[in-house]
């Protein structure tokens, strides 16, 4: 998971749920910070700032944030990040990785 605070004690929650023991906490799968819209629902940033995604060509807002394959760069931190992880040897057969806003 996210080595940042909310990520983190969310994956020690999920982690004790599903009784894993390997948590590990990256940089690696951080979330982005969005500045003066941080924090806020998608509803709330277009209601705050209508025009704040059209500089972005890469992606629109479509009840969340739609990728339209030009640029994959979370979904392709995620994946990176996943396949050198299974990769490594397992210690514990269960294991449990998931990072913020990734769908893990």
């Amino acid at each position: 998971s996210s080595d940042l605070k909310r990520a983190a004690e969310t994956a020690e929650i999920i982690e004790k749920a599903c009784d894993v023991s390997n948590l590990v906490l990256t940089e690696s799968l951080r979330e982005r910070h969005m500045g003066y819209l941080q924090g806020l629902t998608w509803d709330d940033t277009v209601n705050k700032s209508p025009g704040v995604f059209k500089g972005f060509a890469n992606f629109e807002v479509k009840n969340g944030l739609y990728f339209d394959g030009r640029n994959q760069e979370l979904p392709s931190r995620s994946t990176l990040y996943i396949n050198i992880q299974i990769k490594k040897p397992k210690e514990d057969s269960k294991s449990l990785r998931c990072g913020p806003n990734s769908g893990f």
